[in-house]
């Protein structure tokens, strides 16, 4: 199979206090290839050593993540497809396909969209309808990944997408004792999605994420990882941003508690066509 580039897409997160970072990368997204994983189009996590089964070795183990090995060689406590090291392998990719949608089989070309396609995807979307959440295109890093999957006469019916939002973080002193801390944490609650034509055209929410992890970033804030599948067919266009919450900390080591504001935010998006076989 060839890949195929767009530019455009969106992401967001939640929470109060310090930000919560998994002790993971922020996840290797596969590659066209049917047996081996690669880290072709996902944000540069590692440094760069490569596992035995073709992914990158984690920041924090003794092994890489074997993805089937049915151990966690990482030591990161996330076995085989549980790993963000593994959501975009085959065999964990399929796996996520037959858990929503049962029989079906990878087609079509790989779809990569880039950071420039995602934010004129955002742009292009602004703030939905009904909305008071504003759409900040330019501050986050998001690319995507996305594999069309068929039923058994060849015709599309799912799309599996990986995406990945690294969204920054700012520390400023204030005073020897006092300081102001500002960072984003995924909003699963205000993600948004229009599928604007197609059989399957809707509007609204499209369900629960199968994989959502957090990560540190390698510029500093953190990366966001989310794996979702839905049904589609041929020539759906698919429009979608991702919500963040937008976090500012002061803390006074004098006090006991720090004081948060917090803002919701659309902070990346995308767009694409599910293309015909």
């Amino acid at each position: 199979m060839r890949a195929r580039c767009f530019t455009t897409f969106v992401l967001l997160v939640l929470g109060c206090g310090s930000p919560s970072v998994a002790a993971m990368d922020g996840g290797a997204t596969g590659s066209e290839d049917a047996a081996t994983p690669s880290a072709d189009s996902g944000p540069p996590i590692d440094a760069g050593m490569i596992g035995a089964d073709g992914g990158p070795l984690p920041d924090a183990g003794t092994s890489p993540e074997l993805c089937t090995g049915g151990l966690d060689e990482d030591g990161d406590t996330a076995i085989d497809c549980v790993d963000p090291d593994c959501f975009g392998f085959a065999d964990c990719v399929a796996a996520d396909v037959a858990h929503m949608v049962p029989g079906l089989t990878l087609c079509g070309d790989l779809i990569e969209i880039d950071e420039a396609a995602s934010r004129d995807a955002c742009t292009m979307i602004g703030t939905p309808m009904l909305s008071m959440v504003p759409a900040d295109c330019a501050t986050g890093s998001l690319t995507a990944t996305a594999r069309v999957f068929c039923d058994a006469s060849g015709a599309p019916a799912a799309l599996w997408m990986e995406e990945r939002l690294t969204a920054p973080e700012t520390h400023e002193m204030l005073s020897a004792r006092q300081f102001r801390q500002t960072y984003y944490e995924r909003a699963s609650v205000i993600d948004w999605e229009r599928q604007a034509s197609g059989v399957s055209a809707r509007e609204g929410g499209s369900g629960f994420p199968i994989h959502e992890t957090q990560a540190n970033g390698t510029t500093g804030g953190s990366t966001f990882t989310v794996v979702t599948v839905r049904s589609a067919l041929a020539g759906d266009a698919i429009s979608r941003l991702l919500g963040m919450q937008f976090i500012t900390s002061l803390i006074d080591l004098d006090s006991p508690m720090s004081m948060d504001t917090r803002s919701s935010v659309y902070l990346g998006g995308l767009a694409l066509t599910v293309p015909a076989p």
